[in-house]
């Protein structure tokens, strides 16, 4: 099947490879009935949003997705447009779409193929004007609804609003628009399953220095991010629902890389509803192992090459592991105490992010011999229990006049995760500032405020204390993001 083409580099969205026809067909309700049903996909797909407590499906029975036309002067808009729709049609019963060019336009083609991906079975409600009911509107917006939001950026900043929000007087920066949809989709969750509101009515989360609220830090920000961004070589151990996360949204950026991707775990239908990067043929009649389901996925994204480990990274670094073979490292496996051990290894410049089970997100930079590293965060005695990701506790009412908390399957969180990720990776290209933060997290649930701090090495951890730094210098000295680590020093 072939890929619409957007702004000059080849986009779409894991297109299903042929499974559902072309990326102009509606698909059918009846989806591809040969491989699973509707209703076994939709009871297998991690569809455990709550339905401990309502006992079935969103009570919402629409939501919306609306684009205005003034975004769409902006390339970012059409790469967040994508990943909305991506986003939404993973956890909707049904998706309504305003957009303002004809329907048969490459936008729209990618609109359908984003939505086939995350379920064949939705089918897609064309509307001439803007839906009524729970919706996200990307763009600058100059009216409101009592049950829509708003995403935008203005530069570094990202904007979610339930407010009317005026035209940004800067350019929105891809990776900040991603992240900003990730939120606004949270916002939509809320209100589609009728949950109280919470957070600010307009947000604007900095995404430079972290802070929402307030006047920005006077610490000097660059304009612009370099495009599209140059990783080189990446190490990427973990693609489940973060790893794979991320992926996609540095092919949504345009972000030049060769990404080994090291994974032991398989794709299976109860994850996707919260991987953006995986679809049905993926998961299913056949569980394919994660690591090579990213490198069919990748295939519309000509500037990621992927080469697929399947294993343990245990297994991977016993056998094939070589110290600075990688400008760059991301740690996004949660599992078998990864981190801990990754932290033994001689590692380049290391970003982590990840989620927790109380609506939580979280990003870490270890910058060797200078930052903390991946043991300082998560140390070994503090691993013994399973991780639970991309869960948050949810008050419902299970009877009338009675309300009961249920651990509810956030299908956002993970995006919500590697967007902050996409945007940090963003900043790459622009040298370290002194005093950056190395470490931020935020819960979703009411974003008033986000702890952002610097973080050093640990007297009391061993790879800090054994950091082999001639070492290495001797074989990192030289890569793309040497000067972030203990070249820099990040200090204060």
């Amino acid at each position: 099947m072939g890929c619409p083409p957007l702004h000059g580099w080849i986009l779409s969205v894991h297109t299903g490879r042929g499974a559902f026809g072309s990326s102009t067909d509606s698909p059918s309700r009846s989806g591809p009935s040969s491989l699973i049903s509707e209703q076994e996909f939709l009871a297998r797909r991690g569809d455990r949003a709550l339905r401990l407590g309502f006992g079935g499906s969103c009570p919402t029975e629409e939501v919306g997705l609306v684009v205005q036309r003034a975004a769409l002067r902006h390339s970012a808009a059409r790469p967040a447009v994508i990943a909305a729709a991506n986003l939404l049609a993973r956890w909707v019963p049904n998706l309504s779409v305003h957009l303002p060019e004809e329907r048969t336009g490459s936008l729209a083609m990618a609109v359908e193929t984003a939505v086939r991906t995350a379920n064949p079975f939705l089918e897609i409600r064309w509307l001439d004007t803007p839906p009524l009911g729970p919706s996200l509107t990307i763009g600058p917006s100059a009216t409101s609804s009592p049950n829509g939001l708003t995403a935008w950026a203005d530069g570094w900043v990202a904007i979610c609003n339930r407010r009317p929000s005026p035209a940004p007087s800067s350019t929105p920066i891809t990776s900040v628009l991603l992240f900003a949809v990730t939120l606004g989709v949270g916002g939509v969750f809320r209100e589609a399953w009728k949950l109280p509101v919470a957070g600010p009515p307009e947000l604007r989360w900095d995404t430079w220095n972290h802070s929402v609220g307030g006047a920005p830090r006077s610490r000097e920000r660059p304009t612009l991010p370099v495009r599209p961004p140059k990783l080189g070589n990446v190490l990427q151990v973990g693609a489940g629902a973060v790893g794979s996360n991320i992926i996609y949204f540095l092919g949504l950026m345009g972000a030049r890389a060769d990404l080994l991707v090291v994974d032991h775990d398989v794709a299976k239908v109860e994850n996707l509803d919260r991987s953006l990067l995986f679809g049905l043929e993926d998961a299913h009649p056949q569980e394919t192992p994660k690591a090579d389901a990213v490198l069919r996925a990748v295939e519309c994204f000509p500037t990621l090459r992927v080469r697929p480990v399947p294993s343990k990274w245990a297994e991977y670094a016993s056998k094939d592991y070589r110290v600075g073979d990688f400008d760059l490292a991301l740690a996004l496996a949660n599992e078998d105490q990864v981190w801990a051990e990754m932290a033994h290894a001689v590692l380049p410049l290391t970003l982590q992010a990840t989620t927790d089970s109380d609506w939580g997100v979280a990003f870490g930079a270890h910058a060797p011999g200078s930052g903390y590293c991946l043991q300082c965060r998560f140390p070994l005695e503090a691993q013994v229990a399973p991780t639970i990701c991309a869960e948050g506790p949810v008050e419902i009412q299970s009877a009338p006049g009675e309300a009961e908390t249920v651990h509810a399957s956030l299908p956002f969180q993970s995006a919500a995760a590697a967007g902050l990720l996409a945007v940090e990776i963003d900043k790459l290209s622009l040298g370290p500032v002194p005093g950056a933060p190395n470490y931020v997290e935020a819960k979703l649930d009411v974003i008033e405020q986000v702890l952002s701090v610097h973080r050093g090495r640990s007297l009391q951890c061993r790879p800090c204390l054994d950091f082999p730094e001639e070492l290495w210098t001797a074989k990192y000295g030289t890569t793309r993001f040497a000067h972030f680590s203990q070249l820099s020093r990040w200090s204060e």
